[in-house]
């Protein structure tokens, strides 16, 4: 199960998994990445999404491979079904990752899987946004999810 908690001095989030929870995140979140929208007036804001789609996807991937962090034995959310690995992640950086994948997403088919895996973040986010600041959650919620 993917899990959120947020970093020790606030800056944002870390974000956990097994290392197969974190490989099915990534191959979702690869999905989003890089659709363009046919004729769009912007194509400077695609590409700018992507870029930020791009750089979520490479921290999860740089986590499943476990190049970042590690959960000890014995630690908050340590499960016995395998390790758990992370990565630290900027709350400004995951909420325009989230709200790009989320545009993205209006342009390319999608099933339940997709949904749910998305969902599954915006809900650890929130958990993590409000156990960290729940004044500060409440105006940046209304924004982004």
């Amino acid at each position: 199960m993917i899990y959120m908690l947020p970093t020790e001095r606030g800056m944002g989030i870390e974000l956990w998994g097994t290392y197969g929870d974190l490989y099915q995140l990534h191959d979702i979140v690869g999905k989003f990445w890089g659709k363009e929208e046919g004729n769009s007036p912007q194509p400077k804001a695609s590409e700018n999404r992507d870029k930020a789609i791009s750089a979520f996807s490479y921290e999860i991937r740089k986590a499943f491979q476990g190049s970042r962090l590690e959960q000890p034995e014995g630690g908050h959310f340590y499960y016995s079904d395998g390790r758990h690995l992370g990565t630290r992640i900027s709350w400004v950086h995951f909420l325009f990752s989230l709200t790009a994948i989320k545009f993205n997403m209006r342009y390319s088919p999608t099933n339940k899987q997709d949904i749910a895996q998305i969902l599954l973040l915006e809900y650890w986010l929130e958990k993590a946004m409000f156990s960290y600041d729940a004044v500060g959650a409440k105006h940046l919620l209304c924004l982004f999810l």
